[in-house]
């Protein structure tokens, strides 16, 4: 399990530990870490959040499928299955849940990937790509995805630019493309629309039992 909030690491272990054909190998919450594990214990799935300290779980789970692994990923995350799950599903991953999941759900999720079956809505199943308009953010594209995410945390463009590996520039390209799609005028009205989005809409701002929510200051 790789995640960013450690009370998430410790709620899923304890949920999956209760269960008698389930178990946690380790829960860390960086990508270094992740590899390490995945060297060491070689799981039968990853549970995998997006928001990772230092480098974003897409970029994990794009390398771990340039790298030939078949893992089955899970994706855990709070951003609203709209915004990520065509995206992470394109990018190779098997699953995705948000956070305010309930634990029963959460456990049959793990169970069906385990048996080789897919956790995504029939849309995200249909859809022939992540911008292909099957979600509720048609024509974005996977970078905007990400600032559009980082963008309801409260980062800053310098925080995006080094986060995402990108130039500051391209941050200022991308904020400007993604201000003409999402009908927004300025930085700051672009910001209250994905707080809006993302923490009050269908991927809220619920997180795991346990687990507190950081928002940004505006």
């Amino acid at each position: 399990m790789v995640d960013d909030q450690p009370c998430t690491g410790q709620w899923l272990t304890r949920l999956l530990h209760r269960q008698p054909d389930l178990a946690v190998c380790a829960a860390v919450a960086d990508v270094p870490a992740a590899w390490a594990v995945i060297d060491q214990h070689r799981p039968d799935l990853l549970i995998l959040g997006l928001a990772l300290e230092q480098a974003p779980g897409l970029d994990l789970l794009k390398d771990l499928r340039a790298r030939g692994q078949r893992l089955p990923v899970l994706i855990f995350s709070q951003h609203p299955a709209a915004l990520y799950a065509g995206l992470v599903r394109h990018a190779g991953a098997q699953g995705y849940l948000n956070k305010r999941a309930d634990g029963p759900v959460i456990v049959a999720a793990v169970r069906r990937l385990l048996a080789g079956d897919v956790v995504f809505s029939a849309a995200v199943l249909a859809s022939p790509g992540p911008a292909a308009g099957a979600d509720g953010y048609p024509g974005l594209t996977d970078l905007e995805r990400q600032m559009y995410a980082l963008l309801a945390q409260g980062k800053n463009n310098q925080a995006m630019a080094d986060y995402l590996r990108v130039a500051r520039q391209t941050v200022y390209n991308n904020l400007t493309s993604l201000c003409k799609k999402r009908g927004a005028t300025s930085r700051e009205e672009l910001m209250i629309s994905a707080v809006l989005d993302l923490h009050h809409g269908d991927g809220g701002g619920r997180s795991a039992p346990g687990e507190p929510w950081s928002g940004p200051s505006i």
